[in-house]
């Protein structure tokens, strides 16, 4: 997940999708800052939360109900390259 933002912002996202889940948000890592953005373009965080096997249709309806204003990356690979 891509937030934009200030880091409080991404916290304060990242517990409105744990208020609908109990999957993976307690594996949740970051945020971290996007790197190389212009000082006139807002500052975005990253939220790497990984998809459980077992209760994967729970956790997207959970993420479809906070997923407004946010960025759904599925290869957030190419920012740790």
């Amino acid at each position: 997940m891509i937030v934009t933002g200030n880091e409080q912002t991404a916290h304060t996202w990242l517990d409105r999708f744990r208020a609908t889940t109990t999957e993976s948000v307690a594996l949740a890592r970051g945020p971290y800052a996007v790197p190389h953005r212009s000082k006139n373009r807002p500052t975005r965080w990253i939220w790497l939360l990984p998809i459980p096997k077992n209760d994967y249709l729970v956790w997207r309806n959970s993420l479809a109900s906070v997923a407004r204003g946010v960025i759904v990356d599925l290869d957030p690979v190419a920012f740790f390259m």
